[in-house]
């Protein structure tokens, strides 16, 4: 039987990767993007950080994965989700450390300008989460990242009204109701790309950008995990000396990578609607799927590249590593800089910035995050107690 503990270690070490993967990303962007290359080749490194945004799609397939567990596990036993709790833990799960995060930004801008209450008062639409309600979707923020924050909570709210739909059918056919699931998203998501696309002029690539990024234009990474929990909950766990796990992890990269080279490849008509407009997301997700699988089967190349110390720390502190590292990023940048950074200038400015990012997320994460987790675990004990009790 495979280890529950190198299991989730696994899946945490994932999502810390794949939140360094979007850092990555950004501090190419901050530095000034070059060119790189297989050193004495002709073979281009550079697409591999260009990509990193594909990070969020990994996040938003794990976030799939994770949060159906529960449903899974409660339509099985003909149990009732309680959806007050539910989306009581996930609000406080992201919005201590993001609240604490307004706050000080708040402070940084007011502090310059002098006018702190109208800076915490435009931000008061991030802090609830519905700036791609009330805002243009592709309107300046204080942190480029909190854009996919709402695109999450979203899915929070689409996720137990999905299983109040499937639920009925999970016990009897679970895997109808994931080719069902699978089959929707993707026609929603394709539909939705598709009417943007004769809505906004290619040349306005930002708010393309903006607007496929939103939920129905993501939909296939949440519900691809979703269908690989509902795929897991139906098959028994492997043998962690296997093969086939380490198979499933290698064809997971394999399928990820060749869907970014070939987007890479075909950039300039990317935005113009080309197959990898509407296959590069699915792709990307597909491969996390099987690199999930691949944990869950205790694959030794899973175990350790994703369950070692430094992945599954970075995967505890990912959150915060998510919150925090742009805005670091910008207030490290050399504020008169024209051109790419170069030479020590740009390795300076690298390990400052990283060091810098590690050592906040770190503080967000042991002072807001965990502390906000523990008050969460001491009042649902408490509920618990309460409701023995009462019965």
């Amino acid at each position: 039987m495979i280890d529950n503990r190198s299991w989730d270690d696994a899946l945490t070490g994932l999502r810390g990767l794949a939140a360094s993967w979007v850092l990555l990303f950004h501090l190419f962007g901050v530095v000034g993007p070059r060119a790189l290359f297989v050193p004495g080749t002709s073979i281009e490194l550079h697409w591999l950080l260009t990509s990193g945004g594909a990070g969020v799609w990994v996040l938003y397939t794990l976030c799939g994965y994770l949060l159906a567990g529960p449903f899974v596990t409660r339509e099985n036993s003909r149990q009732v989700p309680h959806i007050r709790r539910y989306l009581l833990r996930r609000l406080w799960r992201i919005l201590p450390p993001l609240w604490v995060q307004i706050l000080v930004l708040s402070i940084v801008a007011g502090w310059a300008d002098g006018q702190m209450l109208i800076r915490l008062k435009e931000m008061l639409p991030y802090a609830l989460l519905v700036q791609n309600l009330v805002l243009p979707l592709s309107a300046p923020a204080a942190n480029a990242v909190w854009w996919t924050l709402p695109v999450e909570f979203d899915f929070y709210l689409l996720l137990p009204l999905l299983f109040a739909i499937v639920g009925p059918h999970l016990a009897r056919r679970p895997r109808m109701a994931a080719m069902w699931i699978l089959l929707i998203a993707v026609a929603v998501e394709i539909a939705w790309r598709q009417h943007w696309l004769k809505v906004i002029d290619p040349q306005r690539v930002a708010d393309l950008v903006a607007v496929a990024g939103q939920l129905p234009g993501v939909l296939s990474c949440f519900a691809i995990g979703i269908a690989t929990r509902l795929h897991q909950a139906t098959t028994a766990r492997g043998d962690s000396r296997g093969i086939a796990a380490n198979g499933l992890f290698l064809l997971g990269i394999v399928i990820a990578v060749a869907a970014i080279v070939a987007a890479h490849l075909t950039a300039a008509t990317y935005w113009r609607g080309s197959l990898m407009y509407y296959l590069l997301q699915p792709a990307v997700a597909t491969g996390c799927a099987l690199i999930i699988l691949a944990c869950e089967r205790g694959g030794a190349m899973a175990r350790a590249l994703l369950a070692n110390p430094i992945s599954r720390w970075l995967g505890l502190i990912s959150y915060s590593l998510y919150l925090w590292h742009l805005p670091i990023f910008d207030w490290l940048a050399p504020a008169s800089r024209v051109t790419p950074l170069q030479g020590t200038e740009l390795w300076t400015y690298i390990a400052l910035a990283m060091t810098a990012t590690l050592l906040v997320a770190s503080a967000s994460y042991l002072l807001v995050e965990r502390p906000a987790l523990a008050m969460m675990g001491r009042y649902r004990a408490r509920k618990s107690n309460q409701a023995s009790t009462a019965g």
